[in-house]
């Protein structure tokens, strides 16, 4: 959701579709989508970890607030940001390179056509 975002802002701001482009702009996404999603992420493993101890979606909420505060949510953020920032950096990278040059493919068959 995020990338499409960032590749119209470098469109616009004049710069091309270079691999490192997409490379940054992957990164930038899949920053921002980890920041957003790891509270999520958190309150879901803590809930199959511990199904007793924590039950409901409610308790689960309440008891990380109360045991570890606000910043409990984002609990492990480091490791989850190095492995989904990368992932989603090389993914949208190879994704954008291989569309690139099966779109130029089919612009210099066509015009042999």
């Amino acid at each position: 959701v995020l990338h499409p975002i960032f590749v119209s802002i470098s469109i616009e701001n004049g710069t091309t579709s270079a691999p490192y482009v997409n490379f940054t702009n992957g990164v930038l996404s899949g920053l921002l989508a980890s920041f957003v999603t790891q509270p999520a992420d958190v309150i879901k493993t803590n809930m199959q970890l511990y199904p007793t101890k924590y039950g409901r979606l409610k308790n689960v909420i309440i008891l990380i607030y109360t045991e570890r505060g606000l910043a409990g949510f984002w609990r492990g953020m480091v490791p989850r940001l190095m492995r989904r920032t990368l992932m989603s950096a090389m993914s949208w990278t190879m994704y954008e390179e291989v569309s690139n040059l099966f779109y130029n493919y089919m612009i210099s068959y066509q015009t042999k056509v």
